[in-house]
């Protein structure tokens, strides 16, 4: 497994950098209304193209993509290619791997107590009501849970809060800066 992690998402001319972009992936980027939303799909497409790139010696812009059934996203003719990407508005990480994977960055925000009551355990709330930080905590718990999801390819669940992320199954990051959290499940 092999992860990228990128917060250069202001740091490009935008129009360069989708103008070096296959047609159908242009495409599906200038749907989006908000310009941050089309630079980090710019810049998760690039941190995929070099992970493919490096890791398998692949060429993203000429391999076919298909759609699980709850829209994870994979590679038909590389089944044991992995891959998964998350952004927010201030990074955007990229892993791949040679059996699935999940990953999921998300921005620090202050503590929703409604949020936190309706996708914690009541053992989870109580530890993040008791850190430290539990704007930090908080992210770091949803992000495990949401890579997790991720890597199993069901997508978002009804009973977030009732979901345990199984020991060993991930392994999370929580960056230095506590502007943002990582989480990878594999």
């Amino acid at each position: 497994m092999r992860y990228l992690v990128s917060e250069e998402i202001w740091n490009f001319g935008l129009d360069e950098a989708l103008a070096a972009m296959p047609a159908w992936r242009r495409d599906e980027v200038s749907h989006y209304r908000r310009e941050v939303d089309r630079r980090v799909r710019v810049v998760a497409h690039g941190l995929l193209r070099r992970l493919l790139n490096e890791e398998y010696n692949l060429e993203l812009d000429t391999l076919r993509v298909a759609r699980g059934e709850h829209g994870k996203p994979f590679f038909p003719d590389f089944p044991h290619v992995h891959f998964n990407v998350s952004h927010c508005d201030l990074a955007v990480a990229c892993v791949v791997a040679s059996t699935p994977v999940g990953i999921d960055v998300e921005t620090v925000a202050p503590l929703d107590m409604e949020v936190a009551r309706r996708v914690l355990s009541d053992n989870e709330l109580r530890d993040v009501l008791a850190a430290p930080r539990p704007d930090v905590a908080f992210t770091r718990l949803w992000t495990l849970k949401e890579s997790y999801l991720k890597l199993l390819g069901t997508g978002l669940i009804d009973d977030i809060k009732a979901l345990i992320v199984p020991a060993g199954r991930t392994r999370s990051v929580v960056l230095t800066t506590t502007r943002y959290a990582l989480a990878i499940s594999q």
